[in-house]
């Protein structure tokens, strides 16, 4: 019975169980061990802004831009601007996305997705009928295609 609950936690996203009793010391190393996993890739935590084709984003101060105004977005709109910033060039499915931003119980709910997008792109893009900045890739997904130089 424990290890069908524990593959379930597992499947749904977990990243890790304790099986009881534990003790304070494996259970901090275990938290310890979470927070290194959720450390954004050096990459990405060294590069202070992010441009593209008038988008700026300001990864420290977690800031938007179209130009010189700024935008305002929802923590979750600004998190899923995120998942295609640090992806640019690769197209991200509906599932991929889902689960990053909202979590792994929501890797089937494609409407919040549908409508988070349009939102987005409303705020970011100069004609959100024609995006620049996050692009449908029918039957495949989305992506923010790279600035050709």
């Amino acid at each position: 019975m424990k290890n069908r609950i524990a593959c379930a936690g597992l499947d749904l996203g977990a990243d890790d169980y304790l099986v009881k009793p534990f003790s304070a010391t494996e259970l901090l190393a275990r938290v310890r061990a979470v927070l290194r996993r959720a450390q954004p890739p050096a990459e990405v935590g060294q590069a202070r802004f992010f441009t593209h084709e008038g988008l700026k984003i300001d990864f420290a101060r977690a800031e938007v831009w179209i130009g010189e105004e700024p935008v305002s977005l929802s923590a979750t709109e600004y998190r899923l601007l995120l998942q295609f910033a640090h992806n640019i060039g690769k197209i991200l499915t509906s599932e991929d996305l889902l689960t990053s931003v909202w979590g792994a119980e929501y890797k089937n709910d494609k409407e919040i997705l549908w409508v988070s997008i349009a939102r987005l792109r409303q705020k970011l893009e100069e004609d959100a009928h024609n995006p620049h900045h996050i692009v449908t890739r029918s039957g495949l997904g989305y992506l923010m295609p790279p600035v050709e130089a």
